[in-house]
């Protein structure tokens, strides 16, 4: 029997604060459940960003719960239907008074694997990767930078998501295999390796049996040593 594991850390690095947010939740009945990963990078040009990500994240989190129970019952993840996860996560209900911006990743995987379906969500430039044994690192995501470096698709401290199509951010991922793991990395991480060396390093994580988010963040913080200047996120559910 396939055992999956899901764990997440997060690293402040050199900053005055961690303005990141990660989590990972099983939700709905043993049966039928789901993994919702989310990430979130506060953007860090723009003051109160930090806790505009942490309340980005627990309101996607609610959206997608909300989802996710709605739909208790429907099987796999069918056609056109990130498109309806994509709706509920565009106008996120935070509270008054934030300030600053949010990248958002998100990404729902089906407690059975069995239909290889993968419902990913995201803005900004948190990235979405799959690991597969045969392919290895692919990143399934796109960053939103324009010419300069800036974001063009962010989540706004209203709630309100800017994005250039909702079809562009959201996918419904049907997969022959089922993927070794599943990572969201926030820029502290991907801008400061090669995708070789970070296909080594959650390699590394899952050959270790890595279950505890102190670990990973131990691990986190050894692999990345003298580059980690920024904060540093990862969530990773992988299977041994």
């Amino acid at each position: 029997m396939i055992a999956w594991v899901s764990v997440a850390a997060s690293l402040q690095g050199k900053r005055e604060r961690n303005e990141d947010a990660v989590c990972i939740e099983r939700v709905g009945a043993r049966n039928a459940s789901s993994v919702v990963m989310i990430g979130c990078d506060g953007v860090g040009s723009l003051p109160g960003s930090g806790e505009t990500a942490a309340a980005v994240m627990e309101a996607a989190l609610r959206a997608i719960r909300g989802y996710l129970r709605r739909r208790y019952g429907l099987g796999p993840f069918r056609p056109g239907e990130h498109m309806l996860l994509a709706c509920c996560l565009r106008r996120l209900k935070l509270a008054r008074g934030l300030q600053g911006a949010s990248t958002l990743a998100a990404a729902v995987v089906p407690g059975r694997l069995k239909a290889r379906r993968i419902l990913t969500f995201a803005v900004g430039d948190t990235r979405i990767y799959f690991l597969d044994d045969r392919k290895g690192l692919i990143q399934v995501t796109t960053d939103d930078h324009d010419g300069q470096g800036s974001l063009t698709a962010f989540v706004t401290a209203a709630g309100r998501v800017v994005y250039r199509s909702l079809r562009r951010h959201t996918k419904l991922h049907r997969l022959r295999e089922t993927p070794r793991a599943i990572a969201i990395t926030t820029d502290g991480i991907h801008e400061q390796c090669r995708p070789a060396e970070l296909e080594a390093f959650l390699r590394y994580c899952i050959k270790g049996g890595v279950r505890s988010p102190e670990g990973l963040g131990d691990l986190l913080a050894t692999f990345l040593r003298h580059n980690i200047s920024d904060n540093a996120s990862l969530c990773l559910h992988y299977r041994t």
